[in-house]
């Protein structure tokens, strides 16, 4: 595959010796890491049926960025009805930190989830 640059002839690269069990074996292992990450999601969706609703492409950023909340406030919607935005406790910086204390409808009413 490397050498693929220097053939200038498309031909000539896509038939060299051993190039098309090379693209066979890649697509085989490709498939592999596909079927893998489905099995991974569909734990994940089973933990919380909710997830069912969020593409595989949104769960994924979901769920990498899952430690910073802030960060995934954009698939609220996607997983609660009308939960558009929610409001953190701030730290002593005036920070937010990871606890929610209230949310925010799609028509910005607020509901206070502090007790």
């Amino acid at each position: 595959m490397r050498d693929a640059p220097e053939i200038t002839n498309v031909v000539e690269a896509c038939n060299l010796d051993g190039r098309l069990e090379r693209l066979e074996n890649l697509l085989m292992m490709l498939e592999l890491c596909e079927k893998a990450l489905q099995d991974y999601l569909e734990t994940k969706r089973i933990a919380f049926p909710r997830f069912y609703f969020v593409a595989p492409a949104d769960l994924l950023d979901i769920l990498s960025k899952g430690s910073n909340p802030q960060l995934i406030l954009r698939h609220l919607p996607k997983c609660f009805d009308n939960v558009h935005n929610l409001k953190f406790r701030l730290d002593e910086k005036e920070d937010p930190t990871k606890q929610a204390i209230g949310m925010f409808s799609g028509e910005k009413e607020y509901v206070s989830m502090d007790g």
